[in-house]
């Protein structure tokens, strides 16, 4: 807070924050598009993402690990900001609030949490950065130790935490 004194004037005084930007809920879609290729002889999915931050965005997985989290949460994935400039792939039915086991999640279940089956003293790692990139081989699970010194020596990797 800057207090305006007699040798200051109000146009000293330090800039206000600019307006939070709220964005409505956007309804979920519930049957994206998904394309199915092969990268590196491997099957793989990429799934469009719903929602104000996701739409016209699509992460990409393994086609086993999509058919699996599909049938069992559901088709609909939003991509939510955290408020720092990180992205991640969330759950986008309320029954997944708890799934995901994530400290002060707020409710949301990120689908790499999800996939790894982390516990609440662990976190994900994003190898090349890209949280829209959900394969396995980007994937790591480790603990919150792990994860500092692994942020220290990838810079451009991504944790969840």
């Amino acid at each position: 807070m800057h207090i305006v004194t007699p040798q200051s004037s109000p146009d000293d005084a330090a800039p206000s924050r600019p307006p939070r930007r709220i964005v409505p809920p956007t309804p979920l879609n519930p049957k994206p598009t998904v394309r199915r290729f092969l990268r590196d002889d491997k099957p793989m999915v990429e799934v469009g993402l719903s929602g104000a931050y996701g739409a016209g965005k699509q992460m990409i997985l393994d086609a086993e690990d999509w058919d699996v989290a599909s049938a069992k949460y559901g088709s609909a994935w939003s991509l939510v900001s955290n408020g720092t400039g990180r992205d991640y792939v969330r759950a986008g039915r309320a029954a997944l609030r708890g799934a995901a086991q994530q400290p002060r999640s707020h409710g949301n279940a990120t689908l790499g949490r999800l996939l790894l089956d982390a516990d609440p003293g662990e976190v994900v790692v994003y190898r090349n950065g890209n949280a829209l990139d959900l394969s396995r081989p980007n994937l790591l699970k480790l603990s919150r130790a792990e994860a500092a010194t692994w942020r220290r020596e990838h810079e451009e990797a991504r944790v969840v935490n």
